[in-house]
C-alpha cells in the first residue's frame, strides 16, 4: 500500500500566542522550530510527508520541499484534511498527524500505516486514552474530502469500523498548546 503522511499545521497558534506571543511550532527548542522535531519523526519513516499550512505562513513553507508543502486558507481541522487528502489522492491511505505533537516516534506512524492493509481506520491508543496520529484507507476518501470547518475527522470513527493500536508511545497523546504545556514537555527533547 502507498501511504502518505499529512501533518496539519494550519491552525493559527492562538492558545501559545495569547500567552507566549509567537507561533507555537516555530519556537526555538535546542535551535530548532519546535515543528521540525514532529517533521523529523515523520520524514524518517521514509513514506511521503506532506504539511498543510496557511498561505500567509511563509515560516514554516521553507521547512519541506515544495513538492510536499501544501498551502490553504483553511477555516479548520476538517477543511484542512479534505485539502489534504484531495491533493494527495494517488494514495492508498493516510495517516492523519499534528504538527504540534514532537514526540510521536516514527514507529509509530509505521505501525498504524501497516494497520491500514487490514482496516479502514486506525487509532493509536496509549494506555487508556486514543491519540494521534490517525489512520484511514482509501475507502474513506469520499467522507475525508467533504469535510468542512473544524469538525475533524473524529466522527469516522463511530461510523466506520477501527483497529486500535496499542501503544508504548506516549508521544501519541502530548501535544504543546501553550507556553506551559511546552515547559512540562521540554525535557522530552532530545
Amino acid at each position: 500500500m502507498n501511504i502518505a503522511i499529512i501533518m496539519l499545521a494550519a491552525g493559527k497558534s492562538e492558545r501559545y500566542k495569547l500567552q507566549g506571543g509567537e507561533h507555537k511550532l516555530l519556537v526555538p527548542i535546542q535551535g530548532r522550530p519546535l515543528i521540525d522535531y514532529a517533521l523529523q519523526s515523520a520524514i524518517s519513516t521514509g513514506l511521503d510527508t506532506y504539511l498543510v499550512t496557511q498561505p500567509e505562513e511563509t515560516a514554516l513553507h521553507h521547512l519541506v520541499a515544495a513538492e510536499a508543502l501544501i498551502t490553504y486558507p483553511s477555516r479548520g481541522l476538517g477543511e484542512s484534511i479534505a485539502v489534504a487528502v484531495n491533493h494527495t489522492a494517488q494514495y492508498d491511505g493516510w495517516v492523519v498527524t499534528l504538527a504540534d505533537m514532537p514526540f510521536i516516534k516514527s514507529a509509530t506512524y509505521l505501525a498504524v500505516a501497516e494497520q491500514l492493509r487490514y482496516a479502514e481506520c486506525v487509532r493509536p491508543r496509549y494506555q487508556h486514552h486514543y491519540g494521534h496520529p490517525v489512520g484511514f484507507a482509501r475507502t474513506l476518501y469520499s467522507s475525508l474530502t467533504a469535510l468542512q470547518g473544524d469538525r475533524g475527522a473524529r466522527h469516522l470513527f463511530q461510523q466506520t469500523p477501527y483497529a486500535t493500536l496499542q501503544t508504548d508511545d506516549q508521544g501519541c497523546i502530548i501535544d504543546i498548546d501553550t507556553p506551559d504545556s511546552l515547559a512540562r514537555y521540554l525535557c522530552f527533547f532530545p
